[in-house]
């Protein structure tokens, strides 16, 4: 597999910092079509106190995925900073750690909001006639925490060696998936219930496949 790694230290900025910045910034438009996607299914099939339920819960979901990316964010930095003075030795137990306080972080964080799912709406004082429909969008985007979190990391970590593309083709990969019900208005109410359901499985899928890119990634980068 031919390298993706870019060095950003050597040549003309201007030109290598928006190579790296464009598809930067398409992939954060990608990441808001998330939650305009759930709000276009929910409104168009499911009805509108369901799409209150998410409404009512998008600043909480804001609030806990926003912190993880955040924590992701700055995992990258230190294996950018080494990638960058070339310690790759010292870079690679950075990427090591960043894995087992994320497996860590993860768990914690989708067992803990989980478990205080409903007091978190009760404290928001949301009203009843949405309360289950929030509760079961909380508490399944609760649950895949882990693997958005793993998916920010290992874009992060891809990004931090100079490569902005490939998180955003997964990206855009799993944002296609997702949008199939409004892409595809043909698809049957049952159908969509369950897509909506099992909506975090999209990004399972693509932090799985961003996952076995790396792994083949690393595995030709120690070959060669």
């Amino acid at each position: 597999m031919a390298t993706t790694t870019k060095e950003m230290t050597e040549g003309a900025p201007l030109p290598i910092i928006l190579n790296f910045t464009f598809p930067l910034l398409l992939g954060n438009i990608l990441q808001q079509t998330y939650s305009l996607v759930d709000a276009a299914i929910v409104g168009k099939f499911l009805g509108i106190n369901d799409l209150a339920a998410i409404g009512a819960s998008t600043s909480v979901v804001f609030l806990i995925l926003g912190f993880c990316n955040g924590c992701c964010c700055g995992f990258g930095i230190p294996v950018a900073q080494k990638f960058g003075a070339r310690d790759y030795k010292t870079m690679r137990r950075y990427v090591t750690v960043s894995l087992q306080l994320a497996a860590l972080m993860s768990i914690v964080i989708a067992v803990l909001t989980s478990v205080y799912c409903a007091d978190i709406l009760r404290s928001m004082q949301t009203p009843e006639n949405i309360f289950h429909g929030a509760y079961y969008y909380l508490l399944v985007t609760f649950i895949g925490v882990p693997c958005t979190f793993f998916y920010n990391l290992l874009s992060s970590i891809i990004r931090a060696l100079g490569d902005s593309k490939t998180p955003f083709w997964f990206l855009l990969f799993s944002t296609e998936h997702r949008a199939r019900p409004v892409l595809y208005p043909r698809v049957g109410m049952g159908r969509v219930r369950s897509w909506y359901r099992h909506r975090r499985v999209t990004r399972c899928v693509g932090t799985s496949l961003l996952f076995l890119y790396v792994q083949a990634f690393s595995s030709s980068e120690r070959d060669g």
